[in-house]
C-alpha cells in the first residue's frame, strides 16, 4: 500500500509539473487520473493531492501578479479545474466508504484526541525516559527542560 502510494505521488506529481509547464490539458488530464489513484491507494494521498493544489495555486498567483482576472483566463487555472473534476469523478463512487470508515475510525481508534495534556505527555515520554520522576511532576518539567 505504501510503496504504490509513493509511486502515485510520485507520477501525480511528475504529470502535474508538466502539465504546469507545458499548460497542455492532456498533461492534466493524466494527473486527475493519477490523483484519484493515489486517493485511493491511501487516504493520505489526500494530504498530497492538497499539496499540489497549493503550488498550483502559488504557481498562479506569482505568475499573475494577483490579477484576478488573468488567473481566471489562465489555461493552468482551466486545467486544474478539469484534473480536480477527474479526480472526483473517479474518486466519487468510493466517497461514502471513505465517510462510513472515517466514522468508524472516529468512534474506536486507539490513539486518543489531541489535547494539550495528552501533547505534554507524548514530549514527556520522548525527553525524559529515564528520568525517575513521575509524570504528574515531569509535565510542569517541560517548560524548563525547553528553556534550557
Amino acid at each position: 500500500m505504501y510503496p504504490l502510494g509513493m509511486v502515485f505521488a510520485l507520477f501525480s506529481s511528475f504529470a502535474l509539473l508538466h502539465a504546469v509547464r507545458e499548460k497542455s490539458f492532456m498533461w492534466f488530464g493524466v494527473y486527475g487520473v493519477l490523483a484519484a489513484a493515489l486517493a485511493y491507494t491511501h487516504y493520505y494521498g489526500l494530504f498530497t493531492i492538497a499539496a499540489h493544489v497549493l503550488f498550483v495555486a502559488i504557481h498562479l498567483v506569482t505568475s499573475t501578479k494577483w490579477r484576478i482576472g488573468e488567473i481566471v483566463q489562465s489555461r493552468v487555472f482551466w486545467g486544474g479545474v478539469l484534473s480536480g473534476c477527474i479526480a472526483l469523478a473517479l474518486f466519487s463512487p468510493w466517497f461514502s466508504t471513505f465517510l462510513r470508515q472515517r466514522s468508524q475510525v472516529q468512534e474506536s481508534f486507539w490513539i486518543p484526541p489531541v489535547s494539550f495534556s495528552a501533547v505534554a505527555d507524548t514530549f514527556y515520554q520522548i525527553t525524559a525516559p529515564t528520568l525517575h520522576v513521575s509524570r504528574a511532576y515531569g509535565v510542569f518539567l517541560i517548560p524548563f527542560i525547553l528553556i534550557i
